[in-house]
């Protein structure tokens, strides 16, 4: 075999083995893959349209014990990208085993990659992000790039690309839930106010423990029916939700 033919030999095997989970194109859908998968949690389970299942076959998580991770995804024809919806960890109440330090990157061609400016976190926090960009970019293929996680290691729930940078994205409302009691182990007592919230009604609105503020129509009558009365005193819920959110959470828009 000549050098041309097993140089040729040689980068198609590369390109094979890189990514764990990569698959040909089926006709007219986008291929994810990942530099590492756990069994039930390949990288096309980022990709299916479930936002908030972390079950099997519905997220991706890669490997433990490692200290970068790729998921990636390959568009079936190049497409404009102005907005990436990040939702991320394997619970929905705490942020734990989700990408902590990160970077998007995008390619025309999977083989040179630059940096998505505006998409660098150092110190995640967020169960749920909204990643927009300063204008449109055209892409074919895009890399979540992790070199850190909180946790073990990294767990994607879904990811979502919008073309317009200033894209509405609707969103289930949530609840920030605070503990100050001297319990600092997660999930905590905070947990129990998402449940109590939801019984009062009309609770779109800003309420406060104790009946301190309306709660919509109705008063906060039944907060905390516990015997921390200063816990309850100065713990406060913060918008609204139909799904928990991280103790530490916050929306992007």
């Amino acid at each position: 075999m000549n050098r041309a033919k097993l140089k040729a030999v040689c980068k198609g095997l590369a390109g094979m083995v890189m990514l764990a989970g990569w698959l040909p194109h089926a006709a007219g859908q986008d291929v994810a893959g990942a530099s590492s998968s756990q069994a039930g949690f390949a990288p096309a389970g980022a990709i299916d349209q479930d936002r908030f299942s972390f079950g099997t076959d519905h997220a991706w998580k890669g490997l433990a014990g490692q200290t970068n991770w790729v998921w990636q995804i390959e568009f079936v024809r190049p497409r404009e990208l102005g907005a990436i919806l990040q939702i991320q960890g394997e619970q929905d109440f705490i942020f734990q085993n989700a990408p902590e330090t990160y970077v998007w990157q995008y390619s025309a061609d999977g083989q040179a990659w630059h940096e998505l400016s505006g998409t660098r976190i150092e110190r995640e926090r967020r169960l749920f992000r909204v990643h927009r960009l300063a204008g449109r970019r055209r892409v074919q293929f895009l890399r979540l790039q992790i070199s850190g996680v909180k946790g073990d290691f990294p767990s994607v729930r879904e990811v979502e690309f919008y073309s317009d940078p200033r894209e509405k994205i609707s969103f289930p409302d949530w609840i920030i839930a605070v503990n100050t009691t001297d319990d600092r182990q997660l999930p905590n007592q905070g947990k129990e106010f998402i449940p109590l919230a939801k019984t009062c009604a009309g609770w779109a609105s800003e309420c406060m423990p104790g009946g301190g503020r309306s709660c919509g129509r109705a008063r906060c009558s039944r907060w905390w029916p516990s015997p921390e009365p200063a816990a309850s005193a100065s713990t406060r819920i913060s918008s609204t939700t139909s799904r928990p959110a991280p103790r530490y959470g916050a929306r992007t828009r």
